[in-house]
């Protein structure tokens, strides 16, 4: 109807230098075959993956097939197709394991205000927070690595990764706060968006950490 598609495809690699690589997309044949296999676009290490799509808002599009409860709403117009409008009011997301070899958050955030005191994720006595406006993660009573600066009304992607108790936050591709953090293996609920007011869109969690690309 909006004449508008989000598709996912997974590749082995992707090189943007190769002028000879070229992706071919074929529609408009309403008698083929689906052959599209949602769960395998995503590896091992993914724990759960929200797209907030208007039909399945809160269930995870991984190999895990998670359903997450909470009082959330869609945004039909946001960056990729629909978002999640969050207005205080976490969503909780069915006991998973997470951290132990490693960890990753992330997410598209658009605060409808800033400064904001909200928890993006719990875990246990893990938090990953926007404290005024800043990124803070913290696990027990240890001092919070913090860093970077979030930003009022435009999207913007934010992630975290912990590795052999080293933690970085970043904002936009870019590694703006970094430092030692405890953060052991976990089998527990998870929290998002507690305190939040604003959209956010593609939730990955993962039981390794990323790369920097």
């Amino acid at each position: 109807v909006n004449e508008l598609a989000i598709v996912w495809v997974k590749l082995p690699k992707a090189d943007p230098k190769d002028k000879a690589a070229h992706f071919w997309v074929y529609y408009g044949n309403e008698q083929a075959p689906a052959a599209a296999d949602v769960k395998a676009t995503w590896d091992a290490a993914t724990v759960a993956a929200f797209h907030f799509s208007d039909k399945s808002l809160l269930q995870d599009s991984s190999a895990g097939g998670l359903t997450a409860t909470g009082d959330i709403t869609v945004q039909k117009a946001a960056l990729l197709g629909e978002a999640a409008m969050f207005a205080g009011k976490p969503i909780t997301i069915p006991a998973v394991k997470l951290a132990g070899a490693g960890f990753t958050w992330s997410a598209w955030l658009k605060p409808s205000a800033m400064p904001q005191q909200a928890v993006l994720f719990n875990q246990g006595n893990v938090n990953l927070k926007l404290n005024g406006s800043q990124l803070s993660l913290a696990a027990g009573k240890a001092a919070p690595v913090a860093g970077g600066e979030i930003k009022a009304a435009v999207w913007q992607h934010v992630a975290v990764t912990v590795a052999a108790g080293k933690a970085i936050l970043y904002i936009n591709g870019a590694a703006l706060g970094n430092g030692d953090i405890a953060m052991a293996e976990a089998l527990a609920e998870v929290k998002v968006g507690e305190g939040y007011s604003g959209e956010m869109d593609e939730l990955e969690l993962a039981n390794a950490a990323r790369s920097p690309d």
